[in-house]
């Protein structure tokens, strides 16, 4: 039953209720995205990825990330654009990364609404028919919790002069333990911007 091997694999990847064991993890992970299970391809592919286990493998990661992608896994979706637009374990291809963060994009994944936006920016693409402007994209990923889209949304906050939601992305992003945030926070606190002066 590929859910259970899947859960029991993640267990051992994880530590949790079980030992740590990224032999066994990779082994019931294996099995379960030999059967054809999405989740599982992708946590497998991962750990490939990463060398979790065994040698870092990314060409063959990214076949199990194809896998999973195919079956619109977000996750995977997300992970196969990057190693297209980095060219690891796959060739370095724009249009093919950029296709597969907008089609994540669109399924609300937050670091694929991340990247699209910066892929948009850097081709001048002013709005997207489906996902709007760039900073639409961007503030729904810093909604969404991802470090590097509330680092944006702080400055481009600064720098429109909205101080309410500068305040509220910088406590968010110190919240997560991101001294980026602490910072912003720190100047919010010390100039009163959104926030009642308090040196």
């Amino acid at each position: 039953y590929p859910p259970a091997l899947y859960r029991i694999g993640c267990c051992y990847k994880n530590g949790f209720v079980l030992n740590k064991d990224y032999f066994h993890a990779l082994e019931f992970l294996k099995h379960a995205a030999d059967s054809c299970y999405a989740p599982a391809q992708y946590e497998y592919a991962m750990m490939l990825l990463n060398g979790e286990g065994t040698e870092a493998s990314p060409e063959t990661a990214v076949l199990w990330l194809e896998k999973a992608a195919e079956q619109e896994h977000v996750d995977a979706q997300t992970e196969l654009a990057k190693c297209y637009l980095y060219g690891n374990g796959a060739p370095f291809d724009l249009a093919v990364a950029d296709s597969l963060l907008r089609k994540a994009s669109i399924a609300g994944h937050p670091e694929a609404l991340y990247l699209y936006a910066m892929r948009m920016q850097r081709r001048e693409i002013r709005n997207d028919n489906i996902l709007g402007s760039v900073i639409d994209c961007v503030s729904r990923s810093a909604d969404k919790g991802n470090a590097e889209a509330l680092d944006y949304m702080i400055q481009y906050c600064r720098s429109t002069g909205d101080d309410e939601n500068m305040y509220r992305n910088a406590l968010k992003l110190h919240q997560q333990g991101d001294k980026r945030g602490t910072k912003a926070l720190a100047d919010c606190y010390l100039n009163g911007i959104g926030v009642k002066r308090d040196k």
